[in-house]
């Protein structure tokens, strides 16, 4: 089957508009992990990583960017684990200083 150089061009251009907003699209992507990892999401972080398998690109590259976010979503499990240990120990301190007056 041959394609003409029109119909060529014309697949050219949807896959390069196709690219870029995937491009856009993963860059949404990962601003949004970022705001969810300060707010201690992991499970937003969680969800955003299987949007990524939904994106047409190469499988390694999906492999990875799924990798960093399951890394971001753990990450936002221990920090919110460490603040509510932390936040009991202050707590605990506040009432043993009570008792002492």
């Amino acid at each position: 089957m041959k394609i003409s150089k029109r119909q060529l061009r014309r697949i050219i251009k949807e896959e390069r508009a196709r690219l870029l907003t995937e491009g856009s699209y993963l860059h949404e992507i990962m601003g949004q992990a970022a705001t969810a990892l300060n707010s201690r999401d992991g499970g937003r972080i969680e969800s955003l990583a299987t949007k990524v398998s939904d994106l047409m690109m190469d499988a390694s590259e999906k492999r990875a960017y799924e990798s960093v976010l399951n890394a971001m979503a753990e990450a936002a499990y221990e920090l919110e684990s460490y603040e509510e240990a932390e936040g009991h120990s202050r707590m605990r301190l506040a009432y043993e200083e009570a008792e002492r007056y």
